[in-house]
């Protein structure tokens, strides 16, 4: 009997060393994926995005139209034809452009890669933090966000300094850009490489202009 009772003990013994480094193990990865998000956040800048060279329009586009927001002292071109809509308030900043009209039932849910939808949200950054630490603070309140961000990109908005973040979700891609300037945060939400309307977004990026 005590032969059997020390080999249970040891057999339980040996189950417990295995589970207690099966759990040390979880906290070990959990933690490099920690740090390597943290770093990404951080410094995870693949390279720099340029807006120098950009592909030519489809469908014969132009960006023929000038939005001038003097309430947030920033002018964007954008194509012929597209709608926009605005509520640009102390509460609810935002300016968004569609290649169809609002009402339209295709832009009313999720939007395909056959059309766009490009938001600009202007935040307050009243603490003037340094771009990285706003994004940082701003990614963090977003659950959602964790395991979709790609990468980040450092790019040149009207002389700012700003950055691009790739996001990549199950069913589509995108891209969020971070443009600091004087106490606030535009975030502009634009289509990915997959969308018909890719380069569009691009040049409106290239035609941002900040007005004193």
């Amino acid at each position: 009997m005590k032969t059997f009772i020390n080999l249970l003990d040891s057999k339980l013994k040996h189950k417990s060393r295995l589970i207690l480094l099966g759990l040390v193990l979880i906290v070990l990865m959990l933690s490099a994926f920690a740090l390597n998000y943290s770093l990404g956040k951080e410094t995870g800048v693949l390279d720099n995005f340029s807006l120098q060279f950009l592909a030519d329009l489809p469908d014969n586009l132009t960006l023929k139209n000038v939005f001038i927001s003097e309430y947030n002292k920033f002018s964007i071109e954008y194509p012929e034809g597209w709608s926009v809509v605005k509520n640009e308030q102390e509460f609810a900043n935002h300016v968004t452009f569609l290649s169809r009209s609002p009402s339209d039932p295709e832009m009313q849910f999720r939007i395909s890669n056959n059309d766009a939808k490009i938001q600009i949200v202007i935040l307050e950054n009243s603490d003037f933090k340094d771009l990285a630490t706003w994004v940082n603070d701003f990614v963090a309140q977003d659950p959602f966000s964790f395991n979709q961000v790609e990468s980040f990109r450092k790019i040149d908005i009207s002389g700012q300094e700003s950055l691009l973040q790739v996001i990549d979700t199950f069913d589509a891609d995108y891209f969020v850009v971070y443009v600091p300037y004087e106490n606030k945060v535009f975030v502009i939400n634009g289509p990915g490489e997959t969308n018909r309307y890719y380069s569009v977004f691009l040049h409106m990026l290239a035609s941002l202009k900040f007005r004193d």
